[in-house]
């Protein structure tokens, strides 16, 4: 499970930058460390946030999903 979960952020991170927009992966804040740290290695510029640090001010857009079909 944790292999697939890298493959898929990893190519998911690639996909958005190419299109130019920065990779982030929102999480549940009880996982974000050990997400980030699982993660460090596939996709080391995949930012990695949990939802108490979007303040509620602003607004996200969701480009992808991990996981899901195509």
């Amino acid at each position: 499970m944790a292999d697939a979960l890298a493959r898929g952020a990893a190519d998911t991170a690639r996909q958005q930058e190419g299109l130019g927009v920065p990779a982030c992966l929102l999480v549940p804040d009880a996982i974000r460390s050990q997400v980030a740290r699982l993660l460090r290695r596939a996709a080391p510029r995949l930012k990695v946030l949990a939802h108490s640090e979007i303040p509620e001010t602003h607004t996200i857009r969701i480009g992808s999903i991990i996981g899901a079909p195509a």
